[in-house]
């Protein structure tokens, strides 16, 4: 540990005298000693932290009972994947929970650790398919169970299941009937997790309340809200397996977790109505981020989504206060703060894939779009206004001219007017160039990650560049109507109709679309 301290100030302080010297030269030294600060960050990190907990005693076999509190509710869910849920005799629902004691053949101990455990309950006990869960966030509980320790599958490159677990600092596992589970008196945890439990669980009613029995192309289904539920606040408990395979075939798995894109999205749609409603621009940021944090806390808190916010709070606050917002600054900035809240978040497959995607967004995607279609793009604003030509280089000038002169010609050919021929040339072109921008972001994008995601779940989508052209926009339009559905039906189950109707209408494309590629071999 001394010596990266040694190193680092050594490279910092050197980094301070050659600023005014050499700034290359600086920069480099700096960011070389930021490293070390990491790294000795890691170390410092890793001797600190609580030793696991010896568990093995509990774990022989033999029946303990435990005392704790939840930490995690789910969702009841059927078993079985193909049968309709009111045909079935058993459900199962998955919590996590902390643990205060646990009685054995040795005694009472007083022992904490974390159990993902298994409820079991009967379907007359339980009611409709679309209940919430028996448990409730910080609530004290007895149970008798068998506890055991989480394995791994032996095979080269398999997924590191016991390490997953100790990442959210779960160490066993258990599976109990829930009539075995006794309600003790008094709570745990805190206010902020009973609030976010609280908002989670009735966000989820309220899609689950949206499905149909008759389901078709314009109404949702019990199936299609748990898809909802996973793209919305990452809800994944209900989700089927052939359904995350599906996914996972045609490279846009990234559509069936919570993502950056919900947030943009949210962003986009509070900042935009906030503007038109003549609000302060500093208000308006303000909402904008208030609104976008208290998103991010209701969902799975991945770190997609926790990139997300921390970007478009640096994108917000630089345009508020007129700094050029270069994303890359933005991108490092968020990995930066992330790693300083856990330094072991670099190994995770989530933050790899994450930052990797957004360093090829930013550093190839948006540098060739700048650089190929968006000038022309931006050109096509205002067409009819001549003195923006004045401000453009001599080639978009004499693009704008040009198609001047192709609505002028046209609309005499075709005796229109002028001004609907220019508009519809304009959108014309608007939609080419943006398939065009669309595809280079999906090569890009398949390219960056094809290696690590062949590395972490030994499986290469061929076809995941026209999946994504056909999804991605559906998707756009899938996560405002999903979120507006969601508030009006707070005031109006029926008003809420017509969102969730083209929420249903998006999310039935998307599955078909995908259904129809996974089904093709080679994807």
């Amino acid at each position: 540990m001394s010596w990266w301290l040694a190193a680092a100030v050594v490279l910092l302080g050197s980094a301070i005298y050659l600023t005014p010297r050499r700034t290359g030269y600086a920069a480099a030294l700096g960011l070389a000693g930021l490293g070390c600060l990491g790294a000795l960050h890691y170390e410092l990190s890793a001797s600190t932290a609580p030793a696991a907990p010896d568990i093995a005693r509990f774990t022989d076999g033999n029946e303990v009972v435990v005392t704790g509190h939840v930490i995690r509710t789910g969702l009841p869910r059927s078993q079985g994947a193909t049968r309709e849920p009111s045909t079935l005799e058993e459900r199962r629902e998955v919590i996590d929970i902390e643990t205060e004691a646990i009685e054995g053949p040795a005694g009472r101990q007083e022992v904490t650790f974390g159990i993902r455990t298994t409820v079991r309950s009967k379907l007359e006990a339980r009611g409709g398919a679309n209940e919430a869960s028996a448990f409730a966030y910080g609530e004290r509980v007895r149970f008798p169970a068998k506890v055991r320790e989480p394995r791994n599958y032996g095979n080269p490159g398999a997924m590191d299941y016991r390490g997953y677990l100790g990442g959210k600092g779960l160490s066993a596992l258990a599976s109990v009937g829930v009539e075995k589970f006794e309600k003790l008196q008094g709570s745990s945890g805190s206010s902020f997790g009973r609030w976010r439990h609280g908002v989670r669980q009735r966000v989820a009613q309220a899609m689950l309340a949206a499905a149909r029995s008759d389901a078709g192309w314009w109404t949702l289904s019990h199936e299609d809200t748990t898809l909802l539920l996973a793209m919305v606040i990452g809800e994944q408990s209900l989700l089927e397996r052939t359904t995350r395979t599906d996914f996972q075939k045609t490279g846009v798995f990234h559509v069936l977790v919570v993502s950056g894109m919900n947030v943009g999205m949210l962003a986009l749609f509070v900042f935009w109505t906030a503007r038109r409603l003549r609000m302060k621009q500093w208000l308006a940021t303000a909402l904008t981020i208030g609104s976008c944090l208290s998103y991010v806390m209701i969902t799975d808190l991945g770190t997609p989504v926790l990139r997300a916010a921390i970007m478009l709070s640096i994108y917000l606050v630089a345009r508020l206060l007129y700094r050029d917002r270069f994303s890359l600054n933005a991108v490092g900035l968020a990995a930066w703060l992330l790693l300083l809240y856990q330094p072991t978040g670099i190994f995770e497959p989530s933050f790899q894939l994450t930052f990797l995607s957004m360093v090829a967004l930013s550093g190839i995607v948006q540098p060739l779009l700048e650089g190929s279609s968006q000038p022309y793009k931006q050109a096509l604003r205002g067409l009819e206004l001549t003195g923006i030509d004045l401000t453009l280089t001599p080639a978009l000038a004499q693009y704008r001219l040009d198609l001047r002169l192709l609505a002028k010609k046209t609309s005499v050919v075709m005796n229109a007017p002028e001004e609907a021929i220019s508009w519809a040339i304009t959108r014309s072109l608007s939609a080419v160039l943006g398939l065009y921008e669309l595809v280079i972001v999906s090569v890009v994008m398949q390219l960056a990650l094809a290696v690590p995601m062949t590395g972490y779940f030994h499986r290469l989508a061929l076809l995941g560049v026209p999946t994504n052209i056909l999804v991605v926009p559906l998707t756009a339009v899938l996560m405002p109507a999903t979120l507006i559905a969601m508030l009006v039906q707070l005031v109006s189950s029926k008003l809420a109709l017509v969102a969730w109707g083209i929420s249903a209408l998006c999310l039935h494309g998307i599955t078909f679309i995908v259904q129809g590629v996974a089904g093709i071999g080679f994807s």
